[in-house]
């Protein structure tokens, strides 16, 4: 706990620190208050919902994407996120669409669905 002379002779002595001066007679007025707290929580181990079969990448459809200027597009498949199980895997080049974002997986590349539901792409190689 800190009373008021005592955050005014603080702030006094880091505004003179920072600016090497202070200003008599100026009221100091609180523009912004930062909080930090923390609390212990219980252990959380995420569940996984994943959609579609364990091992299985089928394409919703396909579709003409452009991966190089001045190339003509290539024909790609296009899956969708919540179909693609644990241990899916499919080559690039491919599109997979979700809600919330588009992942564009260029030729070359591979993909791996993990147990947690992240997509693992590698470049080089098959899946």
């Amino acid at each position: 706990p800190a009373g008021a002379d005592d955050v005014r002779s603080q702030f006094d002595r880091e505004y003179r620190r920072i600016y090497g001066l202070t200003i008599p007679d100026v009221d100091v007025e609180v523009v912004t208050w930062r909080l930090s707290a923390l609390a212990a929580a219980d252990e959380v181990e995420p569940q996984v919902l994943l959609g579609g079969r364990a091992g299985q990448a089928v394409a919703h459809h396909r579709r003409a994407v452009t991966f190089t200027r001045g190339e003509p597009p290539v024909e790609v498949a296009v899956y969708r996120r919540e179909t693609l199980g644990a241990g899916a895997r499919f080559d690039g080049p491919a599109i997979v669409e979700e809600r919330e974002t588009t992942a564009v997986i260029r030729p070359g590349w591979s993909v791996e669905v993990a147990a947690d539901g992240s997509l693992i792409a590698t470049r080089g190689g098959a899946a």
